[in-house]
């Protein structure tokens, strides 16, 4: 979907308004993520490991491991949404911070579109993909030192 930005001249920066159906950072709608979000808790319940739900989703994928970071991409951030929703508000979502048990408490099938309106306050501090929050930033990458350089050792300091 084709999302329109505005400049502001006065605060020298862009803005765009997103519809509550589209997910933020992501190509899905917020409601094809819930989905996948469910799937994977109604089928770990089972005992069902996460490879096999990959697998299940997302068949056309050859590398199993593609298809387990596509799914990590969309579980963990709602996970953390959830869970931070149901802190900062008691007793209105429930008490478990999982999309079967919002689901259910809020009465709907499409919970994390129903989420936007009660955490409309905190949508410029939450994450992708219910909220607007700033990205993530990047590790650093360690630098590997080797043992030791080529050449003598350095002289040993004075005690």
């Amino acid at each position: 979907m084709r999302i329109a930005r505005w400049y502001c001249r006065k605060g020298k920066t862009t803005f765009s308004l997103i519809p509550d159906c589209l997910a933020s950072r992501l190509p899905e709608t917020l409601d094809q993520v819930e989905q996948v979000v469910a799937t994977v808790e109604e089928r770990q319940a089972e005992g069902v490991s996460l490879e096999q739900i990959a697998e299940e989703l997302r068949p056309e994928l050859m590398d199993a491991r593609s298809a387990i970071r596509w799914v990590r991409r969309r579980v963990h951030p709602v996970q953390v949404v959830l869970l931070a929703l149901v802190t900062l508000l008691p007793g209105r979502l429930g008490e478990e911070a999982s999309v079967l048990a919002v689901r259910k408490t809020l009465a709907t099938s499409s919970a994390l579109v129903r989420l936007r309106t009660f955490g409309a306050t905190y949508l410029g501090s939450l994450a992708p993909p219910l909220g607007f929050g700033p990205r993530p930033r990047r590790r650093a990458r360690r630098r590997r030192h080797s043992q030791q350089g080529m050449g003598p050792d350095p002289p040993a300091p004075n005690r």
